[in-house]
């Protein structure tokens, strides 16, 4: 992996980071990212407390270096490759949610009320995770 693309993700992961905080913390689900050779997993994973999600559920998402350096190369910006494996993860998650409905209304309040108090979600971020 290149030196830039290396920064790029990790830009990519801190963004990653930030959207998942504002949408999970607050109900036990916390993210990790594993980089490998080749390879970066991101996990995300609900704790025994999770107000939401059934213990053990979970997401993840791969970003291969190979395709994140073409990826990056054509122009795909890190914003929409942070945004399209958040999304990723959050189809995941809201299909094991008990309540699919009430999993997406509650992240989608967490990220409003994030962008409301100038928290670490921009609204142009929260707009695009939102699909508007």
């Amino acid at each position: 992996m290149s030196t830039s693309t290396s920064a790029a993700l990790q830009r990519i992961l801190g963004l990653l980071h930030r959207l998942c905080d504002a949408s999970f913390a607050d109900v036990g689900i916390t993210l990790l990212a594993v980089i490998e050779d080749g390879c970066t997993r991101v996990i995300l994973s609900a704790s025994g407390t999770s107000s939401e999600m059934p213990a053990g559920s979970g997401a993840s998402f791969r970003f291969t270096h190979a395709r994140l350096d073409t990826l990056l190369g054509l122009g795909v910006t890190e914003h929409d490759l942070a945004t399209a494996a958040y999304r990723e993860l959050l189809d995941q998650l809201a299909a094991s949610a008990p309540d699919k409905t009430a999993f997406m209304r509650g992240v989608f309040e967490r990220l409003g009320a994030e962008c409301d108090h100038d928290g670490p979600v921009s609204d142009e971020v929260h707009r695009s995770a939102i699909g508007v």
